[in-house]
């Protein structure tokens, strides 16, 4: 009847599918995908805070009569959302990087039944009080949870935080090292904890919960280093023997060289007792990931017979990526000094 008839409908078919295509596209649109509202949104005071990142450690979580063996800890800020890996233990001391954009309500961090796939436990985080206006942010902190399982009683989730706003003022002789930004967070949590626990030993009531890296004696970068390489870990032994032990760093003038000195408990260092084992930093060859085991690493040396030698660690209180780092840029550091400084005859 028409000639053109089926080019018509060919043409009609492309109109109407392109039209869907942008009507799909309208709905799915956001009122702050446009700049000039997102911008009005920010003046007049209804949105609080411009879009930023968050640093978010995940440690462990702490429950009772539970019925799950596997978990996993979710966090979610509007359409973004990072988890840690499946545990069996609980134990994550994972980094989870997320982004927040400007008007996000809050962050739900969300305890899981791995195998499930059900949510066991919530905690709803305000972005401007526990993230912005957050003063002691890197503190390793304990936040209560909502309960979503009947089987799983008191949960509770260890975190800690790191956010770029602010974070120079602080960072002083630190800023210097190149380091990745979870070893630099987990280095401020660290020494925060020994200084706390040096000023409670001495009887005086901690100054603050805030973190405070100036502290009355000026520390040099390795002894930074030297401080947050304390901690507990797991050896290899012989026969896949497997021990909980404490190590510390020791350093001059308290003591002759340079040491990882490897205890039976931090309680037997604080009693004063004589470490089991130790090793020369200098001594030390190499600090390897274990490609094979992502929690545990190797530490390769030469002892005083000049024998090569390894010890075998799995992490506990940190990521085991964070343990490599730490050890290998102290291990530098001290080498750097001692090549700075004049030889004797």
């Amino acid at each position: 009847m028409f000639e053109g008839g089926p080019c018509m409908l060919l043409i009609g078919g492309f109109m109407s599918m392109f039209a869907i295509c942008g009507l799909y596209k309208c709905a799915k649109c956001r009122m702050r995908d446009c700049m000039c509202i997102r911008g009005c949104l920010r003046t007049c005071g209804v949105d609080k805070f411009d879009d930023f990142e968050v640093m978010i450690v995940v440690h462990e979580a702490m429950f009772t009569g539970a019925k799950a063996k596997t978990t996993l800890v979710r966090i979610t800020a509007g359409q973004h959302t990072v988890s840690t890996n499946e545990r069996k233990d609980h134990s994550f001391h994972e980094t989870l990087s997320i982004f927040v954009e400007q008007g996000t309500e809050n962050l739900a961090v969300e305890l899981m039944d791995a195998r499930e796939k059900r949510v066991l436990a919530s905690l709803k985080m305000d972005p401007v009080k526990d993230l912005i206006s957050c003063e002691d942010l890197a503190r390793e902190r304990v936040f209560a949870m909502k309960q979503k399982s009947k089987g799983l009683l008191n949960p509770r989730v260890k975190l800690s935080m790191y956010m770029e706003q602010g974070a120079e003022v602080e960072k002083g002789l630190l800023a210097e090292v190149d380091m990745s930004k979870e070893t630099d967070m987990l280095l401020r949590s660290q020494l925060h904890k020994a200084q706390r626990q040096e000023e409670r030993q001495k009887g005086a009531e901690p100054k603050s919960e805030a973190m405070d890296l100036a502290p009355a004696k000026e520390m040099s970068k390795i002894e930074m280093f030297a401080k947050g390489c304390s901690g507990p870990l797991d050896m290899f032994g012989s026969w896949g023997s497997r021990e909980q032990i404490w190590i510390r760093i020791c350093m001059p003038p308290e003591h002759k060289k340079y040491t990882i000195n490897i205890y039976e408990s931090e309680a037997r260092y604080q009693k004063g007792g004589l470490p089991k084992d130790k090793v020369d930093l200098l001594r030390i060859l190499s600090v390897q990931s274990d490609p094979a085991r992502q929690e545990v690493f190797i530490l390769n040396y030469v002892d005083a017979n000049k024998a090569k030698k390894r010890l075998t660690f799995c992490r506990i209180d940190r990521a085991r990526d964070v343990w490599v780092e730490m050890l290998t840029l102290l291990i530098t550091m001290i080498r750097e000094e001692k090549e700075s400084k004049p030889r004797k005859r």
